[in-house]
């Protein structure tokens, strides 16, 4: 459906707020990285560039994970979307890092088999630009 990017957050209360240039591994690793808590109990975690973190704080979603950002409590990757409002209102601070989380896809799956006219009228329906759009404005207020 669409790409989704991510940067590393922190408050501007937070240590590395005051970081210039990336953020080298090691002294990341040295603060607690927030993260959405992974409900798969067989696969492995998926930090993402804070794997060196021993600190983690999970959470159980990401409004949580936002606010703990907020709080000061630790760093985390956050939607660029997300993002953007929090730097301009100088809520939060980017931190270039050596490894950055990669772009995720968004995207629609359903059974082999299955093309019912309600399907079609929900694939067009969640496909399209004018969805995706308030989509990811809503998720910015």
């Amino acid at each position: 459906m669409f790409e989704t990017s991510y940067v590393l957050a922190v408050s501007v209360k937070h240590p590395l707020a005051l970081h210039q240039g990336p953020v080298p591994h090691e002294q990341l690793a040295i603060h607690r990285a927030i993260l959405v808590g992974d409900t798969s109990r067989a696969m492995p975690l998926l930090p993402y560039g804070l794997q060196d973190n021993r600190l983690r704080l999970s959470v159980p979603d990401p409004a949580a994970k936002l606010e703990a950002i907020l709080m000061g409590l630790g760093c985390g990757f956050l939607t660029s979307h997300v993002a953007t409002p929090l730097v301009r209102k100088g809520l939060i601070v980017l931190l270039d890092v050596e490894t950055p989380r990669p772009p995720s896809q968004s995207s629609l799956a359903w059974r082999a088999g299955e093309n019912g006219r309600a399907l079609m009228w929900w694939i067009k329906r969640l496909t399209s630009k004018s969805f995706i759009d308030k989509l990811l404005n809503a998720s910015e207020s």
